[in-house]
């Protein structure tokens, strides 16, 4: 960038930052801030929040005492502009009307049998919709990354009579392993296409229909107030503003386009950058100490890769059977955990007996046999890539005391186990 470049990004940057600190006020008058999904740390909770708020109205005899209002209008809203049906109509009103004579039942995370990836088959439904000899599965996803042949699995279950719904925050594409089955030469067996399963999102189609609930609660406090903290926490987890200021922030993005997606660019490289001082600092930190357990120490793959650790191994062994890992630094959803951060022996051989050695009562995942969470000052297990855990780091406040609770989360986790690796390395160098 030349420095008419750097002086027009700046004055982006101030008009931008204008809009959100109004955003911020407007959201203080209106009493938008205390919202008990926040309060109560609960709002990246797939299952036990997302799911079964969205269940709990959807069912004809949920607590909301509607009947079957919320579900109506829930098909009307998210099968109106988005059907891709392989029932024997395509008229959505056909549809809803057919599904909703019969008695709707709803299950959250319904078993469907042991997983058979081979057949594409088994597993949790986190939704299920059954009426009479129709159903609709929703795989409902906020930050959790695709398991293999997840939606292939949705699909072959009741398959004639299945609409498929992936529901994310801003209605993105599967992953290619979720849509896949593959057998052991990793030759396709299986695949969707786009037409076999329905994209949905919070960001538009959940938040609609929320919306469009409320208009049926309006006399009605609890329920009313209740859809109305779950409509807020929609609008955070899919950083949407007030109405008029959106408004506002698209002319003012597009007036700047060329400066603003510039500055979209080096967003991701700053980020980075935050990442690797993040490790470093880790690594500062933990070297002055390890050497006590007989642990050398060094960096594993940088930031930009999807495992990004920081290494711990038996000093004098070349080849290492087991070595203590702290990853992953990048939080890439595709990573272990979703990319929330963790200490843990790392079982190089992916071997059922050493493995044991470590933990006895270990069963399939072999290759971290023992690991920890790694939580930070709001108790939360962190991810390096949320804003909100970046953010203490960026906090002088709070910046080093989630260094220290990454390295005491460490430290205190080797002290369990140092002497047991070492032993196990040494035997098998």
């Amino acid at each position: 960038m030349d420095d008419l470049e750097i002086i027009d990004a700046k004055n982006l940057l101030s008009q931008t930052s204008r809009l959100l600190k109004q955003d911020e006020r407007i959201r203080k008058l209106k009493g938008e801030d205390f919202n008990i999904f926040k309060i109560c740390k609960i709002e990246h909770y797939e299952e036990n929040t997302h799911s079964a708020f969205i269940a709990e109205l959807l069912n004809p005899k949920g607590s909301h005492h509607k009947g079957n209002v919320f579900l109506k209008l829930f098909l009307n809203r998210v099968l109106k502009d988005n059907l891709v049906l392989k029932t024997r109509s395509d008229d959505y009103m056909e549809f809803s009307e057919t599904f909703l004579s019969h008695g709707v039942v709803v299950k959250k995370e319904q078993s469907v049998g042991k997983i058979n990836l081979k057949k594409g088959t088994g597993g949790r439904i986190d939704i299920l919709l059954k009426s009479k000899n129709q159903y609709i599965t929703i795989e409902n996803k906020i930050y959790a990354t695709d398991q293999n042949g997840q939606l292939v699995r949705y699909y072959n279950y009741q398959r004639d009579n299945n609409l498929v719904i992936y529901l994310t925050l801003d209605g993105i594409h599967a992953a290619e392993n979720s849509i896949q089955i593959t057998n052991g030469k990793n030759e396709v067996i299986q695949s969707l296409n786009e037409s076999d399963y329905q994209r949905i999102s919070y960001s538009k189609d959940i938040r609609l229909w929320i919306e469009d609930c409320l208009q049926h609660a309006y006399n009605e406090p609890i329920l009313r107030e209740s859809l109305k903290q779950y409509l807020l926490l929609i609008k955070k987890l899919t950083f949407q503003m007030d109405e008029s200021l959106k408004n506002q922030m698209t002319q003012l993005l597009k007036d700047n386009f060329k400066i603003a997606s510039t500055i979209h660019h080096n967003y991701y490289n700053v980020k980075n950058e935050i990442k690797r001082e993040i490790k470093n600092d880790v690594f500062k930190s933990l070297k002055e100490q390890v050497e006590k357990f007989g642990l050398d120490i060094y960096h594993g793959n940088d930031v930009n890769y999807k495992f990004s650790q920081i290494w711990l191994h038996t000093k004098g062994v070349d080849d290492h059977v087991l070595r203590f890992s702290i990853e992953s630094f990048k939080g890439d959803p595709k990573s272990h955990h979703e990319g929330k951060l963790m200490i843990g022996v790392f079982n190089k051989t992916r071997d059922e007996k050493i493995a044991k050695q470590i933990r006895p009562d270990c069963q399939e995942w072999f290759v971290f046999p023992e690991w920890e969470q790694i939580y930070d000052t709001n108790s939360k297990w962190m991810n390096l890539s949320k804003l909100d855990t970046l953010n203490l780091f960026l906090d002088s406040k709070t910046r080093q005391q989630n260094i220290d609770l990454i390295v005491n989360t460490s430290l205190e986790f080797i002290k369990k186990y140092y002497q047991k690796v070492n032993e196990i390395n040494l035997e098998n160098a």
